[in-house]
């Protein structure tokens, strides 16, 4: 959602932090020229589902212990989120709920 780039922006801007990349792509399409340290991904649910190796396969032994976060889910459907990213071998280090919405940060060792 390119909207969800102009705010990410916006809020970095506010905190003086300007030298994060922002892209938007087609989530089946998407391979990282690196790897990246951390991932943030606001996606819908069967979507993370989906695509849950893949997203995990951008991590490396050069991103050693990588950060994953996985927000605005529905709370219902984040049992599912959780149990899928951590048969993979994701670690839940932190959770928030906010609203119907949960979020969860992962570390994704190497």
């Amino acid at each position: 959602d390119p909207q969800a780039i102009t705010t990410a922006r916006e809020n970095l801007s506010r905190q003086d932090v300007n030298d994060v990349d922002l892209l938007t792509s087609d989530l089946a399409d998407y391979s990282p020229t690196v790897p990246p340290r951390i991932v943030v991904a606001n996606i819908l649910a069967p979507v993370l589902l989906q695509h849950r190796e893949r997203i995990l396969s951008w991590f490396s032994e050069q991103t050693r212990d990588g950060h994953l976060v996985l927000s605005g889910i529905l709370h219902e459907q984040y049992p599912a989120i959780h149990t899928a990213f951590t048969e993979l071998g994701a670690v839940e280090t932190a959770r928030r709920s906010i609203d119907e919405w949960t979020s969860g940060l992962y570390v994704v060792p190497a």
